[in-house]
């Protein structure tokens, strides 16, 4: 299974890495919606996370100061609600905010990136892939 562990350590700023998370980062959701389908026979969502448009918005906060722009607020909703729907078809609870983000923030970046891979960490976990 894919692990975003290294990529999730990625500097501010960092366009490159950016772009090799989200692709890696799609892959393991796709991977986990086959795990789960397997072991609970629940199917989630596994759509919507490869958008360029979304990364250019997020490195463009980044490096430009830029507001996100519609790309970047639909992914994160959609990135919201497949995380939600994995935690909830392996019964994990609730999980913390993903979608309130503001990406011109270097600590708002670290913050969400941390959370983030917290809930991978659970899912693989859950799902014994860890």
């Amino acid at each position: 299974m894919s692990d975003i562990t290294l990529l999730s350590q990625m500097d501010y700023g960092d366009a490159a890495a950016l772009r090799d998370f989200m692709l890696t980062h799609a892959t393991l959701h796709s991977q986990y919606a086959s795990a789960i389908v397997a072991q609970s026979g629940v199917e989630t969502p596994n759509y919507g996370l490869i958008a360029t448009d979304a990364q250019d918005s997020w490195i463009a906060q980044m490096n430009d100061g830029a507001p996100a722009r519609e790309a970047l607020l639909t992914w994160l909703q959609v990135h919201s609600d497949l995380h939600t729907a994995e935690f909830q078809a392996l019964a994990l609870g609730t999980i913390p905010d993903i979608q309130t983000v503001d990406f011109r923030s270097q600590d708002a970046f670290y913050q969400w990136l941390d959370t983030h891979q917290q809930m991978h960490d659970i899912t693989s976990y859950a799902l014994g892939v860890q």
